[in-house]
């Protein structure tokens, strides 16, 4: 199945390439037949049928152009050039042409006939007012679409003002409410700053007190121990001197 394929390939590359070389081959120039003798005088022998061609002619850029063999005729440096496709210093209007049929695949040997029919003058005056009408139109359009700009940008400019005013509105609304309660818990840290250091000035002259009463209980019971002591001394040198009494007698 490759095998095939390759020789059906192969068969149709040939087949492009003979055609390519036949299309490339110019053909052959028949020389002038002699002229024929009929009764006595000379008549020239009918030429052969020449072939007319269909061009679209650009007359303000005086370009050629062959939709059939999709070339481009132009006049540059004194000789006329065919390429496919035209070099960018040249200009043309796709949509200001001219169809003229013409004999030969040459269209510049009937180009001062052509020339004289479509003057290079005229179009190019119709193509200076058409640009110059589409320059027109365009600017129109662009002053237009300027307003247009300049409203949409004003509502926008407004409506963006409006918002930032809402929210700054808010914003300050809100710093508000945060001020309010921030003095509200500040007046509440103060109450309770002032509770606790009420409290504590409670709980300290409680505590002083009970130092007080401490240290008049541990005077006290100083003052009964030493009395104790006292007389426990007394008792004991009593009892010590009715044992010398006792001794002695």
């Amino acid at each position: 199945m490759s095998c095939r394929r390759t020789q059906i390939f192969l068969l149709v590359l040939t087949l492009l390439l003979i055609a390519v070389l036949s299309g490339c081959r110019r053909p052959p120039r028949f020389p002038v037949p002699p002229p024929v003798i009929v009764d006595g005088r000379h008549h020239e022998r009918p030429r052969h049928r020449v072939r007319h061609y269909h061009y679209r002619y650009f007359p303000a850029s005086q370009v050629y152009y062959d939709s059939s063999r999709r070339i481009y005729f132009y006049f540059s440096n004194n000789t006329w050039l065919s390429v496919p496709v035209l070099p960018r210093h040249i200009h043309i209007d796709m949509d200001n042409y001219v169809i003229v049929e013409l004999e030969g695949p040459k269209p510049h040997l009937h180009h001062k006939r052509v020339l004289k029919r479509y003057p290079a003058k005229k179009y190019k005056k119709k193509r200076r007012k058409a640009i110059r009408k589409e320059r027109k139109e365009h600017r129109k359009e662009y002053r237009k679409d300027k307003r247009e700009n300049r409203r949409a940008y004003r509502e926008d400019k407004r409506e963006r003002r409006k918002e930032y005013r809402e929210d700054r509105k808010e914003r300050r609304e809100d710093k508000r409410d945060w001020r309010k309660e921030y003095r509200e818990d500040k007046k509440d840290r103060r109450d309770d700053r002032r509770e606790r250091r009420k409290e504590y000035r409670e709980d300290k002259k409680d505590r002083r007190d009970d130092r007080r009463d401490q240290r008049k209980e541990y005077r006290e019971d100083k003052k009964e121990r030493r009395g104790d002591k006292r007389e426990r001394r007394k008792e004991y040198r009593e009892d010590k001197k009715d044992r010398r009494d006792d001794r002695r007698d």
